[in-house]
């Protein structure tokens, strides 16, 4: 971590002071501008990138990042998720259309919301992320061993309950990657 720490953070600072030099010299032209624009952009996007903590801090709830410590398989997560009961079923394999890798799915509920969880080529960064774009899921690779209750995501409190489901998972998961124990789900959630 501390590799991809320090080269995001170098090099977020060269595309920033980069984009910092194109504005002082094109200071006259929009497409100059521009370009230093996206560029001092992306080089605050990479600072923000390296690190879980930073990611975390500055992006929206959409996605997660976890710091894996060590590299790790999907298929491990997965068999350690596989029997655990939340709201939205235990969690299964798949693949969705926006991503190569196996993802560790929990979900879709009635509204087509779900939570999904992925691994970098090298395991050692993990994405725990939301959508409602059911149709993004192209493949099941498994079944959820528990399924989805009937209704549930019907009511008002249920729509709202998976970005507090997603927080809680995100602390399980850390805590999973600290102990190799998975925590239950509170009965709140549930």
């Amino acid at each position: 971590m501390d590799v991809r720490k320090w080269t995001f953070r170098i090099v977020g600072v060269i595309v920033a002071l980069l984009g910092g030099f194109v504005l002082l010299k094109g200071y006259e032209s929009v497409i100059l501008i521009t370009v230093a624009t996206i560029l001092i952009i992306a080089g605050v996007s990479l600072w923000m990138a390296a690190t879980p903590e930073s990611y975390n801090a500055g992006s929206s709830d959409m996605v997660m990042m976890i710091g894996m410590g060590q590299p790790k398989k999907i298929e491990d997560i997965y068999e350690a998720y596989k029997n655990v009961e939340t709201p939205l079923g235990s969690a299964w394999l798949g693949k969705l259309y926006t991503m190569r890798a196996k993802a560790m799915i929990f979900g879709p509920n009635v509204h087509g919301e779900y939570l999904y969880f992925w691994l970098t080529r090298n395991g050692k960064i993990g994405y725990l992320g939301y959508s409602n774009l059911d149709n993004f899921i192209r493949k099941q690779l498994t079944q959820p061993v528990i399924p989805l209750k009937k209704g549930a995501g019907n009511e008002t409190k249920d729509y709202f309950i998976i970005t507090d489901l997603q927080k809680e998972l995100k602390g399980n998961m850390e805590y999973y990657i600290k102990t190799g124990k998975v925590l239950p789900f509170s009965k709140m959630s549930l």
